[in-house]
């Protein structure tokens, strides 16, 4: 017996990674995007070592994959929502590449 263990699948998340698609409010999203981007770049910077350099450059491409889908998808302006494709058998959500970067950084 063959057991399919992942496949590939298109949803849009409207809200954070693994949530029922609740927001944010619309004054708060770029607040918080733009913090968060910054935050993580500041890690980047000062980071003493090379797994922790390494850890926070995943984390700013995959803060920064999500935020360029939430700008750039329609309806775009911080109101769009991230594409997620990737589905495995054995975890509920479903992701995407800039998630499993997001993931690998923590």
């Amino acid at each position: 017996m063959l057991v399919t263990m992942a496949s590939a699948c298109r949803s849009r998340r409207v809200g954070p990674a693994s949530s029922p698609g609740t927001r944010p409010a619309a004054w708060a999203r770029p607040v918080l995007l733009w913090t968060g981007v910054a935050l993580l770049g500041l890690w980047v910077r000062y980071a003493t070592s090379v797994v922790e350099r390494l850890g926070a450059a995943l984390a700013v491409g995959g803060g920064l994959g999500n935020l360029a889908d939430r700008l750039f998808r329609p309806p775009g302006g911080l109101h769009g929502a991230v594409i997620d494709w990737i589905h495995v058998s054995f975890y509920a959500p479903t992701f995407n590449l800039a998630d499993v970067w997001l993931r690998g950084a923590s």
